[in-house]
C-alpha cells in the first residue's frame, strides 16, 4: 500500500514491508496507536526526512508527524491527512508544484481518464469545454445524488464532481484528504450549461430543491464541513442572482420554522475534479446508490419575488435589470410538476417536448396510483405506518426506524411507503390500542421535518405509549 503527500502527491511510505511485517501487522499497530505507524523500511528516504527533536517532514515541507521509537526501533507515527494523496504526473516536479500550483488545478491539467460523460456521452466531463457555455458550482452534501439531479435538467453540457472552498494550500485534494475535514473543502457539483435553453434561475431552483440549506456543516446523516451547503460562482452576476434567490427562500423557510441558512456565495474559487471513480458515480453499473440529502419540500419563490439587492437597482434600475432578463427562468412550470431528480429516476435527461412532459407526467400518475394501494395496504395490516419524502435520505431513515421498532419492541411491525415526489415530510402513523384496521386518527399522527427533527428516544416513547 502506498501513501503520498497530500499537498505534492510525492510518494511518502509504502507499507507493509516485505518481508518483515504483514499487513495484518501494520493494521494491528495503526489501529492500537491512532495513526499509521511506519518502519525505516517502509519509508521513502528520497522524500521524507527526520528533523531534530523528531518531528517527520516531507521534502516539500509537509508536516507528517513524528519519530517515536519502541523496543523494536524507530516507530513513525503519521498524520493519516498528510498521507492521503494521489500520485502527481511526473510532468510536474517540485519546482513546479512551489512556482505555479495552479498547475495542480486540473481545469489546466484534467486527471487521465479519457472517457466523456458517462451519461451525456457525447460531451466531456473534464474541460476543455466549447465556447459560449456557463459554469457554476452548487455545494448540497455528498456529491453522488446532487449531480444526478443537475445532469437531468435540459440544457446541461456536462456536469462533473469535486472539491471546492477550502484552503489555499489544500491544493488538488483527493476524496480521503477532504473527508478528514482538514482541508476545509466542500462537495460540490461542477454544472456546464447552454444559456439559450437553461437559465441560472433554473439551477438555482433545482439547488434549492434538493437539499436543507439550514444544517450547517452536515446534510442529513452525513457530518462534516465537506457537506456543507454552498454557490461558487465564476462571476458577480451569478452571486447577485444567488442572494436574491437565498433572501426569497430564506423567508419561506423561516415561515415554516426552519432555521436560518447557512449557505455561503463565493465567488472566484478554484475546483478541484474528484477521482474518475466519483464522476457520475450512480449511473454507473454496481455503483453504491447512496445520497445523504433531505429536502425541504418547499419551493423557491417565483423570479419576480426575489430579493433584489437594493443598492444596485440606482435610479432606473438598470443594472438589476441587465441580470434579471439575463437570469430569468426558462424551463416551464409544468416541466418542474413532473420533473424527478432523485436515485430512482431514469438516467438520461428530462425532456421539455409536450411529448417528453406528457410522459413525465404519466408517469407520476402510474407511481401516486400505487401509492394509494400501498397505504391502503399498509392501512390494512400494519400496527405503524411510515410514509416518508421521496428522497434517499428519508428512505434510509424510514427503513432504520422500522427495523429498530421490530427489534426493541416486541417485533412491531411497522409498514414503509415512500411519497411520490419530494414533500419534505416524515409522517409515522400508529393505530391506537383497541382501534380496528385502518384506523389511523389525527391524534396519533406524528408529524417530523427533518430540520426539526424528534429525538429518536422521543419518537419510541410516544409509539409504544400510543400502541400500548
Amino acid at each position: 500500500m502506498h501513501f503520498y503527500d497530500s499537498n505534492t502527491g510525492r510518494l511518502l511510505f509504502s507499507a507493509p514491508s516485505k518481508p518483515g511485517r504483514s499487513m495484518e501487522d501494520f493494521l494491528k499497530e495503526t489501529r492500537k496507536h491512532g495513526w499509521p505507524s511506519f518502519r525505516d523500511n517502509e519509508v521513502c528516504w528520497k522524500s521524507v526526512r527526520v528533523l531534530r527533536g523528531g518531528e517527520v517532514v516531507s521534502i516539500d515541507g509537509t508536516h507528517l508527524g513524528h519519530d517515536l521509537p519502541d523496543y523494536t526501533g524507530n516507530r513513525y507515527c503519521i498524520n493519516l491527512a498528510s498521507i492521503a494523496g494521489r500520485p502527481r504526473p511526473t510532468s510536474l516536479c517540485p519546482l513546479q508544484i512551489r512556482v505555479a500550483p495552479a498547475h495542480l488545478n486540473r481545469q489546466v491539467v484534467p486527471p487521465n481518464d479519457p472517457y466523456n460523460h458517462y451519461v451525456l456521452q457525447e460531451n466531456r466531463t473534464f474541460p476543455p469545454y466549447p465556447d459560449g457555455l456557463s459554469m457554476c458550482w452548487f455545494a448540497a452534501g455528498c456529491f453522488w445524488g446532487v449531480e444526478k439531479g443537475f445532469w437531468r435538467l435540459p440544457g446541461i453540457y456536462s456536469t462533473a464532481v469535486g472539491f471546492i472552498g477550502g484552503h489555499d494550500y489544500a491544493v488538488d485534494p483527493s476524496h480521503l484528504y477532504v473527508s478528514t475535514g482538514e482541508s476545509e473543502h466542500c462537495e460540490a457539483v461542477q454544472a456546464v450549461w447552454d444559456e439559450r435553453r437553461l437559465s441560472f434561475a433554473d439551477l438555482l431552483r433545482q439547488f434549492w430543491a434538493c437539499h436543507d440549506p439550514t444544517q450547517g456543516d452536515q446534510q442529513g446523516r452525513d457530518k462534516g464541513s465537506q457537506y456543507r451547503s454552498g454557490i461558487f460562482c465564476t462571476e458577480e452576476a451569478q452571486a447577485i442572482a444567488a442572494r436574491a434567490s437565498m433572501g426569497a427562500f430564506s423567508g419561506v423557510l423561516h415561515a415554516n420554522g426552519y432555521p436560518d441558512m447557512t449557505t455561503e456565495i463565493r465567488v472566484g474559487c478554484p475546483f478541484y475534479f474528484a477521482e474518475p471513480a466519483q464522476q457520475q458515480h450512480v449511473a454507473k453499473p454496481c455503483s453504491k446508490q447512496y445520497c445523504s440529502a433531505e429536502p425541504t419540500g418547499l419551493s423557491l419563490p417565483a423570479f419576480d419575488a426575489w430579493t433584489w439587492p437594493p443598492e444596485l437597482q440606482g435610479e432606473d434600475g438598470g443594472a438589476i435589470a441587465a441580470v434579471r432578463e439575463r437570469f430569468k427562468p426558462q424551463l416551464p412550470e409544468r416541466f418542474w410538476r413532473s420533473f424527478d431528480g432523485s436515485l430512482s429516476a431514469p438516467q438520461a435527461p428530462a425532456g421539455t417536448t409536450e411529448e417528453a412532459m406528457e410522459q413525465a407526467e404519466e408517469a407520476m400518475r402510474r407511481r401516486a396510483s400505487e401509492q394509494v394501494q400501498a397505504l391502503a395496504e399498509a392501512e390494512r395490516g400494519s400496527l405503524v405506518m411510515i410514509q416518508h419524502c421521496a428522497s434517499c435520505g428519508y428512505a434510509r431513515r424510514a427503513s432504520e426506524l422500522a427495523v429498530f421498532l421490530r427489534a426493541h419492541c416486541g417485533g412491531m411491525q411497522a409498514s414503509v411507503v415512500p411519497d411520490v415526489s419530494v414533500t419534505g415530510s416524515f409522517d409515522v402513523r400508529v393505530r391506537a390500542s383497541g382501534s380496528g384496521a385502518g384506523t389511523f386518527s389525527s391524534d396519533v399522527h406524528i408529524r417530523i421535518w427533518h430540520g426539526l427533527a424528534t429525538p429518536l428516544a422521543a419518537l419510541l416513547s410516544r409509539v409504544v405509549m400510543i400502541s400500548a
